[in-house]
């Protein structure tokens, strides 16, 4: 996309505006999305109309440096002081980029003394005028580096060697645990115990449960599924009801915003053990239609059948919309503060002042670029929420992570209590992993930048 700040419209003429639109007409962009009407486009191709800087704006949006220098034969882009910074800091500290630099300066001021003739201007006039071709051409022999590349190998490099630091922690963390615990006796000889366990670890062995009499890593396994599938849809639902909410509620001022304010705050302000007895009271013994407590009723054989299925789905509402509740409030006043800060943004005004619906602007505009700083928020929250299954699970009697350690930390079991947590930390780990690789993927100003 071109941006319209950096574009100097005395530059473009009328056939050169007129061939920016018949080549976005003939791209196959629809007229409405210039937010102009089709009888305009026409006339403006018909050479009955002039195009306006609002619609020469509207059409840049939709082309490139390269698509804008193919149509018109060059790039009126004003140079400005970032330009120049750029350009002077990389050539200091990069031999064959200056070289590039070089030849292509030389190239532009030998096209200059040809027109020298026809055209006078001033040193400063020159410097504005032509650096838009010295860049367009720097752009394109810049490819031929592996700059780009050699960043997005670092920045993949250096994530990875964090997740394993931070893994590496994690388990140090729980080796010393184990070894304090009442019963444990000395620790001899450190360094070489926990390469011993760290070689444990990664073949699947945590140890001996005393309390289920079976390895830590089965019970653990058995376990993890339940805490997954009432964290993962939870936090899907509360994420996707929050970022609707919260654009609407931003949106639309008066009673609408109130209300949803309202609820968000109301749902907040209730304390989690407030929400699960309640909905416990309402649903389970009062109106008898959800059961309170366990995976499946008494009679239900576990397997792979429907019944099994539909009766798991039951047990499961109950947890799950407990968990909704306590979330989704706060991912509605995030997208609230996100998208009204966005309200105010020139783009946005723009898209209004062109007539487009407020449907479009409030996705298209607003929308995608509140939901970006939500990205590693979210991704982290999907493993900072196993953490918080103790209480949840423990009141529903879901065997998940949370009523593991709950239940084998009253037995003093401490190596599937520690086991438990162990897995419940990397999983935070990963969760923070895959959100800097989520953001670097759709940001790619975070893995260029080295």
């Amino acid at each position: 996309m071109v941006e319209c700040d950096l574009i100097d419209m005395a530059f473009v003429d009328s056939n050169a505006r007129r061939r920016i639109i018949k080549y976005i007409v003939d791209k196959g962009i629809d007229p409405q999305d210039l937010g102009f009407s089709e009888k305009y486009i026409e006339s403006v191709l018909k050479g009955n109309a002039e195009v306006n800087n609002m619609l020469l704006c509207a059409a840049l949006r939709f082309m490139d440096l390269d698509e804008l220098n193919h149509v018109i034969g060059y790039v009126p882009r004003m140079a400005t002081e970032d330009d120049l910074i750029m350009v002077i800091s990389r050539a200091k500290r990069d031999e064959a980029y200056r070289k590039m630099l070089l030849e292509a300066v030389n190239r532009a001021f030998g096209e200059e003394k040809v027109k020298s003739n026809e055209v006078a201007v001033s040193g400063l006039g020159y410097v504005k005028y032509k650096l838009p071709d010295i860049a367009l051409t720097m752009a394109k022999l810049e490819r031929k580096l592996p700059e780009k590349t050699i960043g997005v190998i670092l920045w993949s490099i250096r994530t990875v060697l964090m997740l394993f630091a931070e893994l590496v922690f994690a388990l140090a963390i729980a080796f010393f645990i184990i070894h304090a615990v009442p019963g444990a006796g000395p620790l001899i000889d450190p360094v070489n115990n926990f390469l011993r366990f760290l070689l444990m670890v990664l073949h699947g062995n945590l140890g001996w449960s005393r309390t289920y009499g079976a390895p830590v890593a089965e019970i653990i396994a058995l376990a993890a599924p339940w805490t997954i599938t009432i964290a993962t849809i939870s936090l899907t639902l509360a994420f996707i009801t929050g970022y609707t909410l919260g654009l609407i509620s931003a949106s639309r001022t008066g009673i609408i915003d109130s209300f949803i304010n309202g609820l968000a705050a109301f749902a907040q302000s209730v304390p989690s053990y407030v929400i699960a007895l309640t909905l416990i009271v309402v649903f389970g013994v009062i109106l008898k239609i959800l059961p309170i407590a366990g995976i499946n009723s008494m009679g239900i054989k576990p397997g792979l059948n429907i019944f099994y299925f539909i009766d798991v789905i039951k047990h499961l509402i109950l947890p799950i919309f407990s968990y909704y509740i306590i979330l989704f409030p706060n991912w509605v006043f995030i997208t609230r503060s996100l998208a009204t800060m966005t309200l105010t943004e020139d783009y946005v005004l723009t898209a209004r002042a062109r007539g487009l619906r407020e449907r479009r602007v409030l996705n298209s505009y607003i929308g995608k670029n509140s939901i970006l700083p939500q990205l590693t928020l979210l991704a982290y929250s999907y493993g900072l929420l196993f953490g918080n299954s103790i209480f949840i699970e423990s009141m529903f009697s879901i065997p998940g992570l949370g009523y593991l350690i709950n239940v084998t930390a009253g037995t003093s079991d401490y190596m599937t209590t520690v086991g438990a947590f162990m897995v419940i930390i990397i999983s935070v780990i990963i969760g923070n992993f895959i959100a800097d690789l989520t953001y670097g993927l759709v940001d790619p100003r975070i893995r260029g930048v080295i």
